[in-house]
């Protein structure tokens, strides 16, 4: 899909909007929203072509949507990868911070990202091919560069100061299921892990409530991304977890995607919440 065809409003002022774009090995996720009046979003997904270089691919996508190359008040973006550790927010010199995942990561070769956030506690170091990142920092203008599981990390916390002393979310999607835990609002935890049976997801989330002691009967779990995943495993969710719940689709962003809304991965969707 072409994301000028969805645009005819943005052309005449790219500065007045914001752009987001998640990065998975074959597709560009793009979503473009307002800064100015009544908030408006735009999204869809350009897939990328299948080749050894990923690189390339994602530069002929961008190039062939030009719109994404204009000057817009500000641009990030997202990119899916397992590779990442999570270190406490008060380590903060960056050499310490890439020694500590070469030291996790020994066979990572590229470069590696810190996003930090002292509101909860921890840093989310993401390794990166350098080729990528060098392509992503040339072509667009000072963007701000997250690992897929960072405004999840951000949003959630954000949620979990209130209410309960504990909670733990889990994300589906493309037989990915990121879990974040956090108590009032600090990052207890945040990994990724690959399924093939949804009956998988089951046991990684009550592997995860087990190691961080979460009690079953008061301490939540909410649920976000693949429906059909979440249908077939709620069930067997309720018999070990009494609180078991969907995430509420953040309120300032319902309404406002004009088209594939069911297509935009949700931790794009958070981007623009986490300031």
């Amino acid at each position: 899909m072409s994301f000028k065809s969805l645009t005819p409003d943005l052309v005449s002022d790219p500065r007045l909007w914001r752009l987001a774009l998640a990065l998975d090995s074959d597709v560009l996720n793009v979503m473009a929203y307002s800064i100015v009046g009544e908030l408006s979003v735009i999204a869809c997904n350009i897939p990328l072509t299948a080749t050894d270089d990923h690189v390339k691919s994602l530069e002929d996508a961008v190039y062939d949507n030009q719109l994404l190359l204009q000057d817009f008040d500000r641009i990030d973006i997202l990119i899916h990868t397992d590779n990442y550790i999570i270190v406490p927010s008060d380590v903060d010199d960056e050499e310490v911070i890439a020694d500590l995942f070469r030291h996790e990561r020994p066979s990572f070769k590229g470069e590696t990202i810190a996003n930090r956030s002292e509101q909860i506690g921890a840093t989310v170091v993401t390794g990166v091919d350098a080729k990528l990142l060098g392509f992503l920092r040339r072509t667009f203008f000072n963007p701000r560069i997250m690992n897929w599981i960072y405004p999840q990390c951000a949003y959630f916390g954000d949620k979990s100061r209130a209410g309960n002393d504990r909670k733990m979310y889990a994300h589906f999607r493309d037989g990915r299921i990121d879990i974040t835990a956090f108590s009032r609002g600090k990052l207890l935890m945040a990994n990724t892990f690959t399924y093939r049976d949804p009956m998988d997801a089951v046991y990684f989330i009550m592997a995860a409530r087990q190691s961080l002691d979460f009690d079953q009967h008061r301490d939540p779990l909410l649920l976000v991304g693949d429906t059909n995943v979440r249908d077939a495993i709620v069930p067997t969710l309720r018999e070990y977890v009494a609180l078991v719940m969907p995430v509420i689709f953040p309120s300032t962003m319902s309404g406002a995607l004009r088209q594939n809304a069911a297509d935009t991965p949700f931790p794009l969707i958070l981007t623009p919440l986490c300031e």
